[in-house]
Parts: structure tokens; sequence; C-alpha cells
């Protein structure tokens, strides 16, 4: 039930069914809602992580000796934004 690829639908019908829990408008409507957080959890939380990733690699790529210019090609950023990072001006957790 709690899996990504359970849609709203299919955890509404698993609410009545397996729990025997009438699902009124409102009911659906703070299903739905739930679905729709829980999602945009799950997607901050790979964003967030591959953004920290990028820069623990960056770090790595520079003390290599890499030019910026290819370390922001390999991160997927701007240069100005690897050069924010290994300037220390940006958190490595954010």
């Amino acid at each position: 039930m709690f899996s990504d690829e359970t849609g709203a639908e299919q955890k509404k019908e698993i609410i009545e069914q397996e729990y025997g829990l009438k699902m009124s408008q409102e009911t659906e409507g703070r299903v739905e809602h739930m679905c729709n957080l829980s999602q945009g959890v799950l997607e901050k939380g790979f964003t967030e992580g591959e953004m920290k990733k990028a820069k623990e690699m960056a770090f790595s790529l520079a003390e290599m000796g890499i030019p910026v210019e290819k370390i922001a090609q390999a991160a997927k950023v701007s240069a100005k934004v690897v050069e924010e990072w290994l300037s220390g001006r940006v958190d490595l957790a954010k």
C-alpha cells in the first residue's frame, strides 16, 4: 500500500476493502493529499541526495586537478555552482 507504484485510487480501494473504512469525499481528499505529500517528500529526498553526491564528486574531481568547467559538465550544473561549492560558500548538506 505504501509503494510509490500504488496510485491514490488503488490506495483508496485497499483502505475500503482491507480495512473496511468507507471513503467519504472528505476522506478521499485526505488520502489524495497524503499521497501527494508522500510523493513530494520522496522526490525531494532523492533530489537532495543526488545533489549531495554531485557536490562530493565535485570535491573529488577538484582534488584530482580536473578543471571547474569539466566538473560542471560531469555534475550537470553550472561552473558558477561548482565554484561556489569549492569555495565553501554553499554547504555540502544543501
